[in-house]
């Protein structure tokens, strides 16, 4: 009784078409921008944070 599970028939998973086609280009997803605009933003503000720590800190003297 080879075969009466299904297992003979499970095809391979459909591979992205992106993948095997070196011409494509991927298409940058919406999620990224979002991403993109918020380390964009974790940046600015981490930089803004140092120059007013280093600019305006009272001196300890």
């Amino acid at each position: 009784m080879e075969g009466t599970c299904g297992v003979d028939t499970i095809q391979p998973m459909r591979q992205h078409s992106y993948l095997n086609n070196p011409d494509a280009t991927m298409l940058i997803q919406p999620v990224d921008y979002l991403l993109v605009a918020w380390f964009l933003i974790a940046v600015a503000s981490t930089a803004y944070v140092a120059w007013d720590q280093f600019r305006n800190n009272p001196s300890l003297s």
